[in-house]
């Protein structure tokens, strides 16, 4: 495999109203950008290139596959999940970190 899997679903038409509190200690408010780390973006899917060029998922190189998670928050955050797993969330006011 040499990028992540890639799928949609559309859960605003399904009527369902999210019953998790979205108010919690971790302060992630609002996810602006994600970043999805690869050793090589040469060979890209199709699907994978649509969602790059339209913004919605940034494909960079790296030493390493990982996803990063950039969101806006109240203040500065970084949680490094990695070496259990591949994702790290940064934030910062407007998602300046």
């Amino acid at each position: 495999m040499t990028e992540p899997e890639l799928a949609f679903l559309n859960v605003e038409n399904l009527g369902i109203r999210p019953k998790e509190p979205v108010d919690h200690r971790v302060p992630i408010r609002e996810i602006l950008k994600m970043v999805v780390r690869l050793p090589s973006t040469t060979t890209l899917s199709k699907a994978a290139k649509v969602v790059h060029d339209r913004g919605l998922i940034t494909f960079k190189e790296g030493s390493e596959h990982m996803l990063e998670l950039i969101f806006a928050s109240e203040g500065s955050a970084e949680f490094d999940l990695r070496p259990t797993l591949p994702l790290v969330f940064r934030g910062g006011s407007k998602g300046v970190v």
